[in-house]
């Protein structure tokens, strides 16, 4: 069964972005000393080049740093660093089987009072 997107509302500020088509499996928040993290995980029908190309033009358009890129020749797995302020995107995405997951790692570090 499809879920679409503005059906499914993702727990935390906003949605998490994805290529249309994607279904989001698993969406889980932690809290840590220090900082909050949430983990994504989707899967489509795109590349992984298409979908790194999603991500680079997603985040360098909402003016985040590129980190790390380590795209490699075969493209069968991208790791992408994002980083905007206190906040810090890694994305893992691997072409496993017929399928693409995308599994991203957002953490924001948090001021300990």
């Amino acid at each position: 069964e499809r879920i679409k997107k503005e059906d499914y509302e993702l727990p935390g500020e906003r949605r998490f972005p994805h290529m249309s088509g994607s279904r989001i499996l698993n969406d889980k928040q932690h809290k840590d000393t220090g900082k909050s993290a949430r983990t994504v995980l989707l899967v489509n029908n795109f590349s992984v080049s298409a979908n790194g190309q999603y991500y680079l033009n997603y985040y360098q358009g909402k003016k985040w740093s590129v980190v790390a890129d380590n795209k490699n020749s075969k493209m069968h797995t991208r790791v992408m660093t994002f980083q905007k302020g206190s906040k810090t995107v890694t994305l893992t995405i691997a072409k496993v089987e017929k399928h693409t997951n995308v599994v991203a790692n957002i953490e924001s570090a948090r001021l300990l009072r």
